[in-house]
């Protein structure tokens, strides 16, 4: 069976479990044998784009996506590595062919150093946020967070959340829209445990007070995130979790950093 038939098995079957990373692949491996760049390019593009669903996919553990991860490369490198040889064994223009490959590596390279730029300055901007937002808690939703245990992450609502939801029905006359971006404001107790003040109608803030950006999808309203990760095997000591700890910058944004307790003490490790 030729190498080409080969990938496209390893890519087909991998597909159930990573749709979007095997079409991805698959693209990158059909431009690279057409030397189409616009097909690379497409396949490059998909291919980040899937693997930040990926990440977020709840339906498996991160073990197992780790370990279906390296069964793809191990499959692509494989191929790649077959491919390769076979068109060195065919190609009879070797002058063309160390021309093509250049140009290849060259491209690699490129967008190997664009990809590391983009993943350097997204973590640069996360770690400056981390360092330099305000500390502000969320308190949970009032049920019991043993219930929204899955495994290895633990899904999260807010009270904050359900205020902001009955604020919005109320304010849209007794509907919701599907998708909304927009800010609530929130006033903090001498603890920086936020509770609900008023929707943002860009009147000046009290001393107290702080604007949260929050997104509405489809009903639900998150602020940053709505599932929290840990090792697996970990879960019963997130049980008494009570609070959020979050991150605010000065736009709004949050970044979740840990779970708290009742007495705002840390979970599950060091406090930050």
């Amino acid at each position: 069976m030729a190498p080409a038939v080969h990938a496209a098995a390893a890519l087909a079957g991998l597909a159930f479990y990573v749709p979007g990373l095997s079409a991805g692949l698959a693209l990158l491996l059909l431009g690279y044998a057409l030397g189409q760049r616009l097909v690379l390019g497409a396949g490059v593009v998909l291919w980040l784009v899937a693997l930040g669903h990926y990440y977020y996919w709840l339906d498996l553990s991160l073990l197992a996506k780790s370990g279906l991860l390296l069964l793809l490369g191990i499959a692509v490198l494989g191929a790649r590595g077959l491919l390769a040889r076979r068109a060195h064994e065919a190609d009879s223009r070797p002058q063309e062919r160390r021309a093509r490959a250049s140009r290849f590596r060259w491209a690699l390279m490129l967008s190997t150093l664009l990809v590391l730029a983009a993943v350097n300055a997204a973590i640069w901007h996360k770690e400056r946020h981390l360092a330099e937002g305000e500390i502000v808690y969320l308190a949970l939703a009032p049920v019991d967070p043993r219930s929204l245990m899955q495994g290895d992450y633990m899904a999260l609502d807010f009270a904050l959340a359900q205020r902001l939801r009955q604020a919005l029905y109320e304010d849209h006359s007794q509907t919701l829209p599907d998708a909304l971006n927009g800010e609530v404001v929130v006033r903090l107790d001498d603890a920086q445990v936020a509770r609900f003040q008023r929707l943002d109608d860009g009147s000046p803030l009290a001393s107290d007070e702080r604007r949260l950006a929050f997104r509405l999808r489809h009903g639900q309203v998150r602020f940053a995130t709505d599932a929290f990760f840990f090792q697996e095997g970990h879960a019963e000591r997130y049980d008494a979790a009570r609070y959020g700890q979050f991150r605010v910058n000065a736009q709004g944004a949050l970044l979740l950093t840990g779970l708290y307790d009742e007495a705002l003490q840390r979970l599950g490790g060091l406090a930050p």
